[in-house]
């Protein structure tokens, strides 16, 4: 079968079509009585270029498919999809409310303008399952008991136990202990999967 693209797709010759197609070329030019064996020299490199085809011609395939939006993957998913004015939901961050104990006037830094920065970092607690928060806003607090905002370092659904916020990364000169004494404010949700997007898309653009 030759490499043809029409109304079926983009069809292309097979590893051993395209073998038995190089051997006959070279046959053609160093006659019929050359040695082609798998385990000859000449069969090797025949092996070798017959390969290098058909990856190529596995790459055409994927490039054509990725112009359906029900196979395309990753970046590429996103802006085919974009034809239909969506976009793939983004992740988002759990927030918990954390309960910091100052014996002075302290100031903790947090990551302010940079929330949605998964690189930045702010003063830092931990849970006893080693997941980290970061301070939201900066604050100046004086002695006693203050309640505080944290986003999750990571992306996406990080759930957290209630009691287990205790742990402080960031050590700060004044801050006795920390707390999260009551529930989530919100838990983060993942990012939506390719497949998820693919189901997503039809329906967005369906008659009701």
């Amino acid at each position: 079968m030759p490499d043809v693209i029409d109304e079926l797709g983009l069809r292309v010759k097979a590893l051993d079509e395209i073998v038995s197609d190089l051997e006959t070329s070279i046959r053609a030019v160093y006659g019929a009585d050359i040695n082609l064996d798998q385990n000859s020299p000449d069969g090797q490199m025949v092996n070798i270029f017959a390969q290098a085809a058909y990856d190529l011609r596995e790459l055409a395939v994927q490039i054509n498919a990725f112009f359906d939006p029900d196979q395309a993957l990753g970046a590429i998913l996103d802006q085919r999809v974009a034809i239909n004015n969506i976009a793939r939901q983004g992740g988002t961050f759990t927030i918990i409310p954390v309960d910091i104990i100052v014996d002075r006037t302290v100031t903790l830094e947090g990551l302010d303008a940079n929330y949605n920065d998964v690189t930045a970092s702010s003063y830092t607690v931990q849970d006893d399952a080693g997941n980290q928060f970061y301070l939201v806003d900066t604050a100046t607090l004086t002695a006693g008991t203050h309640t505080l905002n944290f986003r999750a370092k990571d992306i996406g659904k990080v759930e957290v136990i209630t009691g287990t916020v205790t742990n402080q990364v960031t050590i700060v000169l004044g801050v006795t202990s920390v707390n999260n004494s009551s529930a989530a404010l919100e838990i983060g949700q993942d990012e939506e999967t390719a497949a998820e997007l693919r189901v997503r898309r039809p329906r967005s653009v369906a008659l009701a």
